[in-house]
């Protein structure tokens, strides 16, 4: 009997969002991920071996990555909407 072990890199979305993309020059959504290592047995990933590497930010629109650094001064919420922007009532 043989028996396949190994181990594979999977991409873990962490965050999801809107940014102002580099490349794109217009707000884009956005994917905060990084990869991690998984043991595998019989070519099914059992549990992830290791720590987290290689974190990034991925453009949804044109598949750039970026460090995460791009988003410190990311002013959009999860929905696009700007931060701290008040609607103004008028009466």
């Amino acid at each position: 009997m043989f028996v396949i072990f190994g181990t594979t890199s999977r991409k873990i979305e962490e965050e999801k969002g809107y940014f102002v993309c580099p490349q794109c020059q217009v707000l884009r959504p956005y994917v905060l991920a990084s990869m991690q290592t998984w043991f595998t047995l019989f070519f099914i990933p059992l549990f992830p071996v290791g720590e987290k590497n290689n974190r990034h930010v991925e453009c949804k629109e044109c598949s750039t990555t970026f460090y995460p650094r791009v988003l410190d001064f990311n002013r959009y919420t999860v929905d696009g909407q700007i931060l701290g922007e008040e609607s103004q009532v008028t009466t």
